[in-house]
């Protein structure tokens, strides 16, 4: 069974770069989205590895973190955290899946980025598989000692950090955390009320029920992070699995109480991000579905993506544009089991102020090969996403690391972040299906243009030193927080 992952998070303005954009384009500026543990001005990526084996205790899960240099993403050094490193909370057990979810921001206000990382499984006094979330400090040598967030309390929900995100939810300039459980529809807040000590739990907790969201028995599976009406607030989307048959929702100010509310229903999805895709100053919700008509009602065979356009009053369903890669300009042709919207990610990769989709189909084929992966580019334009200008890479591209193989997940994480530090947008990809679910990442260069193939990194688990073998299967590559 294929477990969920939660991509797209989006950080802050007052966190990001600025991407240099050609002095004619007068569109809204586009935050790079960079995480920089160590700060040494390039982006690093956090590489999840939720089922990896840590001192004999299957599915503990951790997190590689891959630095990045003037020559991009490197696969050495690389640091492997887990819950027995030390300085990290908790205990690394079975199941507990530290790693599931992952969302990169500066936490405490001491300019470094940190990490916010979900263990869903993790057993707390109060009962098993409750979950936590731990929150790992960068600092000049990277990320290392981490401290918990309080744990939720008086709802018995389980899996808490099933799915978590980072934006600026009250508009003070700083990093904030949302979280969700894997069961029913509460959402948790923490405000970012540090006074700039490196580790410090400075966080101001809340919590609200998405009562605008119908109930589901899969909780909240997504989380994404952004601007969408324009107010300087991040506002915060939450979807649930679609096989749940349940759907979504926007809230726009999630962190001011009395201005916080619903704003849109958003239909049920697996990978969700929020990013300006027409160059309009709002925000536009991106959201993955990569099912089939078979599997759940409606759904469009294949896998596909739906963009809701932001506004002022937050996005209207019935304004939904759904692209599948039957759509014009879009590369391939639907057939089932292809998985297109596994994962979605947003970032101006060609700098013309819009931002551009890139979007993972997990069991695309390649030439004679079944289930393989491949991934797709989809440019922003002034009228948002159409397919126009889209093109797709796998690994059987000319340059791209690796080798198509039947089942290696290739494209099941994305992440856009400048490693290298010229300005221009990276690809992270990850393949967590590689070498019989052991997993590997691949790192592509941008050109300021579009995503390129030369140049390219790619490490496996094994490389990396993640117990690998009969019964440990790591499964590196998914999620990706840069």
């Amino acid at each position: 069974m294929r477990r969920l992952i939660v991509v797209g998070a989006a950080l802050p303005a007052a966190l990001a770069a600025s991407v240099l954009l050609p002095p004619a384009v007068a569109h809204a500026r586009i935050p790079m989205p960079s995480a920089d543990f160590n700060g040494d001005g390039y982006g690093d990526l956090a590489v999840s590895a939720p089922d990896a084996a840590i001192d004999g205790h299957n599915l503990a899960g951790a997190v590689v973190v891959a630095y990045g240099s003037s020559a991009g993403i490197k696969s050495s050094p690389t640091a492997v955290v887990s819950q027995n490193t030390p300085r990290v909370p908790g205990v690394a057990e079975a199941f507990d899946r530290f790693g599931a979810s992952t969302a990169a921001g500066d936490f405490n206000k001491d300019g470094y980025s940190d990490l916010a990382v979900g263990s869903p499984g993790e057993d707390v006094p109060r009962g098993d598989d409750w979950g936590t979330v731990t929150v790992l400090w960068g600092s000049p040598k990277g990320l290392g000692a981490g401290g918990a967030l309080s744990q939720p309390l008086g709802i018995e929900q389980t899996g808490f950090g099933t799915a978590v995100t980072a934006g600026d939810f009250d508009g003070d300039g700083y990093a904030d955390i949302a979280a969700s459980t894997g069961s029913g529809t509460h959402l948790w807040l923490y405000l970012n009320r540090s006074t700039g000590q490196s580790g410090e739990m400075g966080f101001a907790h809340a919590d609200f029920e998405a009562s605008a969201m119908p109930a589901t028995g899969t909780g909240i599976t997504a989380l994404a992070a952004g601007d969408v009406d324009g107010d300087g607030r991040d506002d915060l989307a939450a979807v649930t699995n679609p096989l749940s048959g349940s759907g979504g929702v926007l809230y726009l100010s999630p962190g001011v109480p009395a201005k916080r509310r619903a704003a849109g229903e958003l239909p049920p999805a697996l990978s969700l991000a929020i990013g300006d895709v027409d160059g309009d100053g709002h925000g536009d919700v991106v959201s993955g579905q990569p099912y089939g008509s078979e599997e759940v009602h409606g759904a469009r065979d294949g896998g596909s993506v739906t963009v809701l356009q932001g506004s002022a009053q937050g996005v209207d369903g019935r304004r939904a544009v759904v692209i599948t890669q039957n759509t014009a300009g879009v590369p391939g042709v639907v057939e089932e089991g292809d998985r297109f919207g596994w994962s979605v990610e947003l970032g101006d990769v060609n700098r013309d102020g819009r931002a551009d989709l890139v979007t993972g189909a997990i069991d695309e084929g390649v030439g004679l090969t079944g289930f393989t992966g491949s991934v797709t580019v989809l440019p922003g334009s002034a009228k948002g996403l159409t397919g126009t200008g889209s093109y797709a890479f796998h690994q059987d591209t000319p340059g791209v690391p690796g080798v198509a193989e039947s089942r290696d997940s290739f494209g099941e994480a994305l992440a856009l972040a400048d490693t290298d530090r010229d300005g221009r947008l990276d690809l992270a990809v990850g393949a967590p299906g590689e070498n019989g679910w052991y997993g590997a990442l691949t790192s592509l260069r941008g050109d300021g243009v579009r995503i390129t193939f030369t140049r390219g990194v790619g490490f496996s688990a094994e490389t990396i030193g993640l117990a690998t073998g009969e019964d440990w299967y790591p499964e590196f590559g998914a999620p990706i927080s840069g």
